[in-house]
C-alpha cells in the first residue's frame, strides 16, 4: 500500500523516494563498477534500500555497482552492498575531489546493516556533525 505522504500532489507516487529512513551520516565507501575496479567515495546519507554518495567516478543511471561501505570500527570487514545507480550529476565545479553525486537503489535492502549504520549516524550527530532526519526528505522536483 503506498503511504499518501510518498505521493506528489499532482501525480502518481514517486519511484526515486527511498523506501527507508536515511541517515545522514559521512563515511568512507568503495565503489566496484567493474570486477576488481575500485573507485573511492564518500556516502552522504544512508537507509537500507539506497545511498547517496560523492565520487570521481563517472556513472549513469542503470549502471551497476558493488559498494563496500565502512560503517562499523571493523576497517577490515566493511558492509557489501550492490545495486543499480537510480541518479547520476556533477557535484560542484568539477575542480573538488568529488565530481560526481550518485544515488544507488540497493538490489536487497541492508537490513543486516541498519544497527550499525543508525549507530553512525547517532554518534556524528552527537558530535553535532549531522542532524538525524525524523522521516525520509521530499524527493527533488
Amino acid at each position: 500500500m503506498t503511504n499518501p505522504e510518498d505521493q506528489p500532489p499532482n501525480g502518481p507516487p514517486s519511484t526515486d523516494r527511498r523506501q527507508g529512513l536515511r541517515h545522514i551520516a559521512c563515511f568512507p565507501a568503495y565503489i566496484e563498477v567493474q570486477e576488481g575496479e575500485q573507485r573511492s567515495a564518500i556516502i552522504r546519507d544512508l537507509s537500507v534500500t539506497g545511498a547517496m554518495l560523492l565520487t570521481r567516478a563517472e556513472l549513469r543511471p542503470g549502471d551497476r555497482v558493488r559498494l563496500s561501505l565502512y560503517i562499523s570500527d571493523d576497517l577490515n570487514a566493511p558492509g557489501i552492498v550492490t545495486g543499480k545507480v537510480v541518479r547520476a550529476e556533477p557535484w560542484g565545479d568539477g575542480t573538488t575531489l568529488w565530481s560526481f553525486t550518485i544515488g544507488v537503489q540497493f538490489d536487497t535492502p541492508a537490513a543486516e546493516h541498519e544497527q550499525a549504520i543508525k549507530e553512525l549516524a547517532d554518534k556524528q550527530a552527537k558530535l553535532g556533525l549531522f542532524q538525524r532526519p525524523s522521516r525520509p526528505p521530499p524527493a527533488a522536483p
